[in-house]
């Protein structure tokens, strides 16, 4: 159920709505950000695989990463995250209040690059879920 949660927050970043994506969810995926796909020219395999937590420190994915939250206005260009922003997108009923306080507070602290910043909140997202789950 936490995976799931998980999966939640991911859809911020990447857009994936399930555990395991079909091929017609892949297809949605690599339509909707076809463009930081294309400009980032991360390996699409690599961009899918975050939905299984797999989060490769790897500056293409950070790239693909920083245009994705910039599509979904989480983040602005200069890297900042807008909190409001981000909050509405993680709200999920399965998510508490204090996880998700967590995300928004802990998570957005801004680093040296947009791009940066976008991987480091993933990666905190991805273990803040996980941590509740074994509590």
């Amino acid at each position: 159920m936490k995976y799931l949660l998980f999966l939640t927050v991911i859809t911020l970043t990447c857009g994936i709505f399930a555990f395991s994506l079909s091929n017609r969810e892949q297809a949605i995926f690599l339509s909707t950000y076809s463009t930081c796909l294309e400009t980032s020219k991360v390996d699409s395999e690599r961009a899918l695989r975050t939905a299984s937590g797999i989060i490769d420190d790897e500056p293409k994915l950070k790239e693909f990463l920083f245009c994705i939250n910039k599509q979904n206005g989480v983040q602005d260009d200069a890297g900042n995250f807008v909190k409001d922003a981000v909050r509405k997108r993680i709200e999920h009923p399965l998510l508490t209040d204090k996880t998700m306080e967590i995300i928004v507070n802990k998570c957005t602290r801004k680093r040296e690059t947009g791009e940066e910043t976008a991987y480091q909140f993933l990666k905190c997202s991805y273990f803040t879920i996980m941590n509740e789950k074994h509590q």
